[in-house]
């Protein structure tokens, strides 16, 4: 798993949807729904349609991925990634979520 799927995962365990997702990290959303499907078909996100769109959300497989932490405490370790690789934009994502802030909708 490479860095960036590994933070697509940690998002969608903080319920980001996958529009938020390309705006937190900056990428082309169906760049975000590639990844969203590699993880879906790798058994680590499952697919959930609602009224509003199409949501994601952690199998029991992408939860012991991520260590059987729920996604917050799980971010720490991923500082580092946001600082070297994406950006600005990443950082203060993961900054507010780890501080217990909703990202801006």
């Amino acid at each position: 798993m490479n860095e960036i799927q590994r933070l697509i995962l940690e998002a969608i365990a903080n319920d980001a949807e996958p529009e938020e997702i390309a705006e937190m990290f900056n990428l082309e959303f169906h760049d975000v729904q590639a990844v969203l499907e590699s993880l879906e078909a790798q058994g680590l996100a499952k697919k959930i349609r609602t009224l509003f769109g199409t949501k994601y959300t952690l199998t029991e497989k992408g939860l012991e991925l991520l260590g059987g932490d729920r996604p917050v405490k799980s971010l720490e370790r991923l500082l580092p990634l946001a600082l070297i690789g994406l950006g600005f934009t990443a950082l203060t994502v993961a900054l507010k979520l780890l501080i217990g802030k909703q990202t801006p909708r």
